[in-house]
Order: C-alpha cells, then sequence, then structure tokens
C-alpha cells in the first residue's frame, strides 16, 4: 500500500477503522485489511476508483448498499456498510479466514468432482436466497467465492446493483469499468449485448461458467482479450464439457452445458431448479469439502411422495442433516416430546406457478390464509406458520416433515395468477405412509380466493372427519373483504412484515395502511398494522411510545371491526406489558390463546411476560407449550433460553441456544443468546467471539441494545477501553438517532459508574424503553445493582413486585 494512498484512505474512515495492510484480488476496486474499532473485528474494506465516484450519487449507493445488507444467508458474505470521504466512497464486509475459488483453482487447476459440486450447491443456495430477494449479482466468478471452515461463499452481493442504481442515467460510465456490467469471462450473452432486460438467469449463466473451470481447469473460451470474450460469449458455443473431461457424470455435464445456453429461456429458469438438479444427483457433501462420489438417483415404488416431485423423493443431504441435529439437539435441550394427534395438519408454503416471480407474495398469503382458517377449527392442530415456512423451497420428505413438526397430515399445492384468474391446486398427505388422501384443482377468479380457501378447508375437515360446531364454521367461511386491491395490499404488507427486517417493517406499515385505505371496514389490514407497530421497536432504534400508541389505536380499530379475531388480543398483550401494565397484558394474552388454544405466538409472548412478572415456572411452561406448537421457530428457541438464563440455568440454557444453532446457524439472535450463556458463565472470550458473530449476521447497523450486551461482557472481562468505545460510539449515534437510554444505562453499570447507570435506566423505564423491557431487572447484567435500594425503586416504577 502507498503511504499517501493509505493516509487518504485512513482519514476517510476516521476512527471507525484502522488500516492494516491491502489485500490482492481487488479487480477494479482496491481491497484492503482494516479493524473495525467499535467491534474490534476484523473487516474487508474495498474503495472504489475516483473516476468512478465522481459519477455516482453517493447517498444513493449508500441506500442501495444498506438494502443489499439485509440478505442474510450462510453463504453469502454480509455487506456491513458505506462510506465516502475525503475523496474515496467504499463499502465494508466482514473479513473472510480463507483463500478465493481463484486462488485454488490456480494452485490446483481441476478439482476434484465432489468438491466441485459441493461448490456449485453452495453457490447455487446464496443465489436462491438472494434471487428470491430481489438481488441479482451480476458478478459471479472465482474471485468473489470464498471458502471457510470448507463452505463456499459467495462476496459483493448487491454491489453491482448499488453501482448501477446510483450513476447517473443507470449504466452509462460504467460500462468500462466492468463491475456493473459483469466481469468478461463470466457473462451472460444478454448482459454482453447490454440488455436491460437482464435478470437473475444471467448469474446462474455465470454459474455454469465457473462450474466448467472447477470441472476441467480451464475457463471457458481462454486466451482472449475482454472484447473478444464477450464476442465469443455471445456467438460461440463451448467445447462439451465430457470431452474436456470424460469421467463427468452425463446428468452434471448436461446442467453445465444448460447453464452456458445462450438464450435465457433455454437455462434452468431459477437457483431452486438448479438445486434440485443437484440434490437428485445424490450427491452427498457431508460438512466442508470432503470428496464424495456421486451416485445417480434411483427412485422407488416405495418411497413417499417429496414435495415437489410427481412420483418419488430421493433424500435431500440438507435436509436429512437438520433432522440428526434437530434430534440431536431434542437430546441436548430435554422437553416433553408432544403426543402427535390424528387430527394435526401443517400446510406447507404453496409453490408459485406464476411467470412473475413478484406474485410470490400471494401464494405465501394464500398459505397463511389457509393457516388461520385452519387454525380456527376446534380439535385440530395446526402447525405454526414460521415451521411450516422453514420448509420453503426445500424438497422434504412429508415424512421427516410429519417428525419435525409433530402432525400426521401435510397440505402442500401450488398457485398460478394471470391477470385477474387463479389456479389453485391443493392436495392433503398423509406423513405416515407419504400417500395422498385428497387432492383438488381450483379455478376463477381473483374475488373468488377466500372461496376456494373455504373450500380447501371443507375438504380438509371432511377427510380428517371432523365436526365443525358452533362459531367454527362462520370462521371457515368468513370473507374478510371483497375489495381485491385491498386484499393484494394486504397480503403485499404481510410478505414484508415477515421479513422482520427494519426496512420491510417501515413498508409493511405503508401497505397496510394503504389497504385499510381502500377498505376502511377491513380489520384483518388495521391488525397488520397493530402487528407492525408493536414489533418496530425490537427491531430499530425507534422511541416505543409512539409506536405503542399507534399500535394499540390499529388493534383496537382491527377488534372493532371483527371481534373473532384473536391476533389483536395478543398484539394488546404486548403493548399492555411494554407500558409495565403487566395483569392487563396478561389478560389479553389469556383472551388470545380462548379464542384460539394453537396460537403459538400468544402462548411465546405470555411465558416470557409471566418470567418478568416474577412467575418463572409459569413463563417457562408456556415456552414449553409454544415450542411445541411451533418447533422451528428461532425466535421462541431464542426466548426460551433467555427464560433460561434468567433463572440462572446456565447449562440448560446453553443447550437450547445450541439446538437452535442445530437447526439454523444463520440467525443472529441465537448467537447473541449464546453470548449472554457465556457471559453469565464468565466465559467472557467465547461470549465476545459469539457476540460478533451475532452481530454481524445483523447487518449495516447492530441494533444498540446486542451492542451494549457485548459491552458488558468487554467490561466485565477487564477491557474496559473497549467496552467504553462502544459506549461512546453509541453516544455518538445518539446525537442523530434514537438509542436506548437502557443500552448505555447497563454499559455505565458494568464500568462501575452506578449513579449513570441508574439514571440512565430510570430514563429507560420512563420511556418503555424496550430495552429494559426484555432484560431488567432478571438479567445478570444487572446483578451488580441489586444490592442497591434505588434497584427496588427501578422495579417499583416498571410496576414489578
Amino acid at each position: 500500500m502507498d503511504a499517501d494512498f493509505r493516509e487518504q484512505l485512513q482519514k476517510a474512515l476516521g476512527s471507525a477503522y484502522t488500516t492494516e495492510r491491502e489485500l490482492g484480488g481487488g479487480g477494479m476496486s482496491r481491497v484492503f485489511l482494516a479493524t473495525e474499532t467499535t467491534l474490534g473485528r476484523k473487516v474487508v474494506v474495498k474503495v472504489l476508483p475516483p473516476d468512478l465516484t465522481a459519477e455516482l450519487s453517493v447517498e444513493r449507493f449508500r441506500r442501495e448498499i444498506q438494502v443489499a445488507a439485509q440478505l442474510q444467508n450462510p453463504h453469502i458474505v454480509p455487506l456491513l456498510s458505506a462510506g465516502e470521504g475525503n475523496g474515496l466512497l467504499y463499502y465494508t464486509m466482514p473479513y473472510v479466514e480463507g483463500e478465493s475459488l481463484r486462488i485454488r483453482l490456480a494452485r490446483d487447476g481441476e478439482l476434484p468432482l465432489a468438491t466441485a459440486v459441493q461448490v456449485m450447491r453452495d453457490v447455487a443456495k446464496a443465489l436462491a436466497y438472494a434471487h428470491r430477494h430481489g438481488v441479482v449479482h451480476r458478478d459471479i466468478k472465482p474471485e468473489n467465492i470464498l471458502f471457510s471452515e470448507g463452505e463456499a461463499l459467495v462476496a459483493d452481493f448487491g454491489v453491482a446493483k448499488a453501482l448501477s442504481a446510483s450513476t447517473a442515467g443507470g449504466q452509462a460510465g460504467l460500462t468500462s469499468v466492468g463491475l456493473a456490467l459483469g466481469t468478461p469471462a463470466y457473462m451472460a450473452p444478454e448482459q454482453a449485448a447490454a440488455d436491460s432486460s437482464v435478470d437473475a438467469r444471467a448469474d446462474l449463466y455465470a454459474l455454469g461458467a465457473v462450474t466448467y473451470e472447477m470441472l476441467t481447469g480451464s475457463a471457458l473460451f481462454p486466451g482472449r482479450s475482454p472484447q473478444a470474450l464477450i464476442v465469443a460469449h455471445t456467438t460461440e458455443t463451448p467445447e462439451a464439457i465430457e470431452r474436456r473431461r470424460p469421467n463427468i457424470p452425463a446428468p452434471l455435464a448436461a446442467l453445465v452445458m444448460r447453464l452456458l445456453a445462450k438464450r435465457p429461456a433455454d437455462r434452468p429458469q431459477s437457483a431452486d431448479d438448479v438445486l434440485r438438479e443437484i440434490e437428485a444427483m445424490g450427491v452427498v457433501g457431508g460438512t466442508g469439502m470432503t470428496a464424495v462420489p456421486i451416485i445417480p438417483a434411483r427412485a422407488s415404488w416405495r418411497a413417499p411422495r417429496s414435495r415437489l416431485a410427481a412420483a418419488a423423493v430421493i433424500a435431500v443431504a440438507v435436509t436429512s442433516t437438520l433432522v440428526i441435529r434437530a434430534r440431536r439437539a431434542d437430546h441436548a435441550a430435554p422437553s416433553s416430546t408432544p403426543v402427535v394427534a390424528e387430527a394435526s395438519i401443517a400446510v406447507l408454503p404453496f409453490v408459485n406457478m406464476s411467470s412473475d416471480r413478484e406474485n410470490e407474495y400471494f401464494s405465501d398469503g394464500m398459505t397463511e390464509e389457509l393457516i388461520d382458517r385452519l387454525a380456527n377449527i376446534r380439535g385440530l392442530r395446526v402447525a405454526a406458520r414460521t415451521s411450516a415456512f422453514a420448509f420453503k423451497g426445500k424438497q422434504a420428505d412429508v415424512t421427516q416433515i410429519g417428525r419435525q413438526l409433530h402432525v400426521r397430515n401435510v397440505v402442500e399445492g401450488s398457485v398460478r395468477r394471470m391477470g385477474s384468474h387463479i389456479r389453485v391446486t391443493a392436495q392433503l398427505i398423509s406423513t405416515d405412509s407419504g400417500y395422498h388422501r385428497w387432492s383438488h384443482t381450483y379455478d376463477g377468479d381473483l374475488k373468488d380466493v377466500f372461496a376456494v380457501q373455504q373450500q380447501i378447508g371443507t375438504a380438509i375437515v371432511a377427510e380428517l372427519r371432523l365436526a365443525l360446531v358452533g362459531r367454527d364454521s362462520a370462521l371457515l367461511a368468513r370473507t374478510p373483504t371483497l375489495d381485491t386491491a385491498a386484499h393484494t395490499l394486504y397480503l403485499q404488507g404481510r410478505f414484508f412484515w415477515n421479513k422482520r427486517t427494519g426496512g420491510a417493517l417501515r413498508r409493511a406499515a405503508d401497505l397496510f395502511r394503504e389497504a385499510s385505505a381502500h377498505d376502511p371496514k377491513y380489520a384483518e389490514a388495521y391488525a397488520g398494522l397493530a402487528d407492525t407497530y408493536s414489533v418496530i421497536p425490537a427491531y430499530l432504534d425507534v422511541p416505543a411510545d409512539p409506536a405503542l400508541d399507534s399500535a394499540e389505536e390499529a388493534a383496537h380499530k382491527a377488534l372493532s371491526l371483527d371481534s373473532s379475531l384473536s391476533g389483536p388480543h395478543a398484539t394488546l398483550g404486548t403493548i399492555f406489558q411494554g407500558r409495565w401494565q403487566w395483569e392487563a397484558g396478561d389478560a389479553e394474552f389469556r383472551h388470545a390463546i380462548d379464542l384460539r388454544p394453537g396460537d403459538a405466538t400468544a402462548h411465546h409472548w405470555r411465558g416470557m411476560g409471566l418470567i418478568s412478572m416474577g412467575r418463572p415456572s409459569e413463563g417457562m411452561s408456556e415456552l414449553r407449550l409454544a415450542k411445541q406448537l411451533d418447533p422451528l421457530s428461532m425466535v421462541i428457541r431464542q426466548d426460551a433460553a433467555l427464560g433460561l438464563i434468567f433463572s440462572r440455568e446456565f447449562t440448560s440454557a446453553e443447550a437450547e441456544i445450541r439446538a437452535a444453532l442445530a437447526l439454523d446457524s444463520s440467525f443472529s439472535g441465537s448467537w447473541l443468546t449464546l453470548g449472554e450463556v457465556f457471559a453469565s458463565e464468565g466465559q467472557f472470550d467465547k461470549a465476545i467471539s459469539a457476540f460478533r458473530r451475532g452481530l454481524a449476521l445483523e447487518g449495516l447497523e447492530p441494533f444498540a441494545g446486542n451492542l451494549a450486551l457485548m459491552a458488558v461482557a468487554f467490561a466485565r472481562s477487564g477491557q474496559r477501553d473497549s467496552a467504553l468505545a462502544v459506549y461512546r460510539a453509541l453516544e455518538r449515534r445518539a446525537r442523530t438517532h434514537y438509542v436506548a437510554p437502557g443500552a448505555l444505562g447497563v454499559i455505565a453499570l458494568s464500568l462501575g459508574a452506578r449513579d449513570s447507570a441508574v439514571q440512565l435506566l430510570g430514563r429507560a423505564i420512563d420511556s418503555h424503553d424496550a430495552f429494559v423491557s426484555n432484560y431488567f431487572p432478571l438479567d445478570p447484567a444487572f446483578d451488580s445493582l441489586r444490592s442497591d435500594p434505588r434497584f427496588a425503586e427501578l422495579k417499583r416504577r416498571m410496576n414489578l413486585p
């Protein structure tokens, strides 16, 4: 690194980062290793060329990077932030301690078959996730594929889009730079032609080019200039891969060559399609890059029907691993195994068969509404939405689904929307035998969607020989709105609400408001608005009181329009308890459970409230029930572990959270809670490591309360300077953004500034700070304050015993 540029970069980064050295392989950007001051973690800083920066809207670039930073997947290196200063524009990402695929190819040449296929599968998983979230990479190449502990990770997701979107006039001026357009050696023909309709299939072409290189040791069309490469990708057919490496299995060779088709329509149409073909080959990679032979898949007439295959199922490695880990986790975290009732069912996410992927919200919404209708039928146990949607896009065996969700039946189907016409196909399948019990196809108009849901529900009830009594029939047949535009807006709102990110929640609130404006009598639209406002303080650093006031108003409006709804009562429970009205909140939770006994969310929220009220035994009982009703919910498992921490059962808490991590290691809350466990046990190095991993998964700007918990671990381990750095960073943030005073208070307490801590915690309690609602006064982080007489006064101000 030349001294002048290093000094220029350090001035641009300010005190937030300390540069260490320049890394190679940055393509058009210069890449540096740096240490993030606040968190003490290694990051990569990529600096864009000044001539390119001059053509960009810096603010638009930052916003686009912030959107891309919401991508959280085990095979994606997340973006962290974007900044500008001293004439330089840069973005940051976590430092991955491992080599790139480019380095491995340069050293080893062609890779073993199983290794190449596992890398291909890992990249396809990253693409499938990103494409579902509307992000196309546009620059898949070996330099952007990194290895960490044997897994392949893809870097720079969203950067090309950010550059393109932030350039005046679209892509003007960027083609010579190369990133927004792509890298010539891996560029799809439609990218080379600067086609404005380039979509996710361009990434699939690049995946084919990378896989071709892994399997043959040579790139497509080697030894040519960038201009000649662009022409070759557009006009020349690559040499058949089986001629270059005869031992490649025919299904794999065929897949690679189809990925390299000139026309996008001739390629696989999605990364999910690619994944299904890879898994159907019987590729089993285990953990890491273990070489395992590729075995052609064979269907057995005895195999139960899979989620998408027409006749047979091939055991999928990732699903099998999930099941095995879940079983091990069950041994690690003992809990009562529920008896599986005959009248139990899971509604799997309906597949969007529409040509427009934007209709994903409609198929997801159809699934959610069917779950909602069936959940109102007494005597029928319905798996919660979170657990059912854990299988979205996965080709899982219905018998495995039955074991994991404790159900005897599953509903699966598809939705095709063509303008105002809809076609819905649904099947009821036994998880014991794998055979169909019932199936039907419905054609109709968009306005008939509720009637279709009623017909499916009625058919399921009849097949399961359940009796509809009292309000069951009315709830099954209800039509929430006659306004199709309002219903569409509502479904879009739920789609964003389920993403649970700050930006998505803001978008959800806008959509729910638009839905209620279209139909002022649409109770569900107000219920959605209440749900959104009630959770915003837990996902965004915003004051709680205004959000709770808006949530309460919307919840009461929903109930005034439809008193049969249970959801708004559970929402009111969180609102009241967020204002320290504990008994009133518990009454609302009980009302919600009376209306819908199988509501996992109501049991979950009531359990946390009971623990806060000093009734831990009852609270943990509610949390165990919630976990049985929604076994794959990471949030419920996280809070069950927190409940055990609050009860000082640290060994059980660790077992609980490790069971959650075995199911999904990409959920930030699990790592943060593991950090809480280690900190409570005095294992501070492990705690800090877990906190850092969780915060890295949070994205652009971590939640202040989570930063505070790591700062407490710093202070308690003797790293006072690091704890103080976090405190000062949050103080700086508080000058322009809301920062929970409780977060500052707990850091002050850990640093021995008890008077300041008490003052800050008092402010937090008076403002109904969401941080103290979740943690005070049960968390071990506050133990040093318990002997202070002011501790009892703080509890009294929260109306706690």
